[in-house]
């Protein structure tokens, strides 16, 4: 199992779930961009949502949305075809 230090977590989520911190690591300026916050401080204070994840993944701005929108459903299917993606290719290699 992959330890903390490892891992960045999804805002939000109960139970907390998490992504690959290498996975989001490459993204680090977008994040910053997107946020004004490093990756570290992003994870201390509980880390991204899924929409501000899949941003940061895809490498573009990330905008609020309404409360009652329906994209966050759509991003977390997106980011985890993202780490399912990822970890095939780390499989792979």
């Amino acid at each position: 199992m992959d330890s903390p230090d490892t891992r960045f977590p999804i805002l939000g989520t109960s139970p907390r779930e998490t992504i690959p911190r290498a996975m989001i690591e490459p993204h680090a300026k977008q994040a910053e961009l997107n946020h004004y916050q490093s990756l570290n401080r992003l994870a201390e204070r509980g880390g991204l949502c899924w929409s501000e994840a899949l941003a940061v993944l895809s490498d573009r701005k990330w905008a609020p949305t309404d409360p009652g929108d329906r994209t966050e459903p759509k991003a977390r299917a997106a980011v985890e075809a993202l780490v399912q993606a990822y970890k095939d290719s780390a499989h792979a290699q």
